[in-house]
């Protein structure tokens, strides 16, 4: 998938700020999430992705990349994002 690639790249780019974590914010940013396939078209679930990194980044410094995947998938999860789940499944079976 495109943004799994995308989002591995941009993290071993983007150097972690050093930012106090809140639970809070984290509540605030799941409760904020949309699923991607609820977004009106590609350059918005773009634009999702990246907002989704600066906020790790910002809010999570010390994450790892599988802490921040493990983070994307419990809010595709939690969302039910039933599409980009099957998506993701389905790119990483064709990837075995």
């Amino acid at each position: 998938m495109r943004q799994v690639a995308g989002t591995l790249l941009i993290l071993t780019l983007c150097p972690g700020a050093p930012h106090a974590q809140a639970l809070s914010e984290d509540a605030s940013f799941e409760a904020a999430f949309v699923c991607p396939e609820n977004l009106p078209d590609d350059s918005a679930r773009d634009a999702a992705v990246k907002e989704f990194l600066g906020w790790a980044v910002n809010h999570h410094p010390t994450w790892t990349v599988n802490d921040t995947i493990a983070f994307r998938v419990h809010l595709l999860e939690a969302h039910h994002c039933e599409a980009t789940l099957q998506h993701m499944r389905d790119n990483a079976a064709s990837h075995q």
